[in-house]
């Protein structure tokens, strides 16, 4: 049976919320980890068949230790064959592994909302979106699979290990569109829509490995 890990990066409050909004919609079993507040002791011997890494309010430019530390061990499952998707912080901490530059967005805005996201093949899905960094120069390991206005690099994938990287939050769960974008006045078909493409981008993400 498979097994899928996610790993919180939380530093203040736990994300269980988006956990349990992952628990709620994927026919699967979630193990839960936050090594960001309680170090990587639980990842240990994991033998799960694939990571979720979630956002942080941490920084890339903190240059923290856990950040190493997950960033090698999300590494070595990666060319071990573990497919890995990134959101957020997690997108952009294995981006920043493999050569990417990741710096602040332009005149340091605070991109929160939800944002249309075009792909290939003239299709497009809409994220909820809260971030102050992203990928500015992309390494040459990786293929960009989707754009915005406000970010060249939305979605990305490796392209030797089974990485995927993703700027908004798909995972998004009601809790955190009310928290954290509280300030911002999202129209409803706007959320119901992000919402649903959301989740619909994890199943797609874990569906491509065969783990659904």
């Amino acid at each position: 049976m498979s097994k899928i890990s996610v790993i919180d990066c939380a530093v203040e409050t736990l994300t269980n919320n988006c956990f349990n909004r992952l628990v709620d919609n994927l026919e699967i079993a979630l193990r839960f980890h936050c090594p960001s507040m309680f170090g990587m002791d639980s990842l240990k011997g994991d033998d799960s068949s694939a990571y979720i890494v979630f956002g942080s309010y941490s920084n890339i430019e903190d240059r923290l230790e856990w950040h190493k530390d997950l960033a090698q061990f999300l590494d070595e499952k990666l060319k071990s064959g573990i497919p890995v998707l990134g959101i957020c912080f997690g997108h952009q901490l294995m981006a920043d592994y493999y050569g990417s530059d990741i710096e602040r967005n332009e005149n340091s805005q605070y991109f929160q909302g939800v944002r249309k996201v075009s792909l290939e093949n003239n299709r497009s899905m809409s994220f909820f979106v809260a971030h102050n960094f992203q990928i500015k120069k992309i390494a040459n390991c990786f293929n960009t699979l989707g754009s915005s206005n406000d970010c060249a690099h939305e979605i990305i994938q490796h392209k030797e290990y089974p990485f995927t990287g993703i700027q908004g939050h798909p995972e998004a769960s009601t809790h955190f569109v009310n928290d954290t974008l509280k300030d911002i006045h999202i129209e409803q078909i706007e959320s119901r829509k992000a919402s649903l493409d959301g989740i619909t981008f994890i199943k797609d993400f874990l569906d491509q490995y065969n783990l659904l």
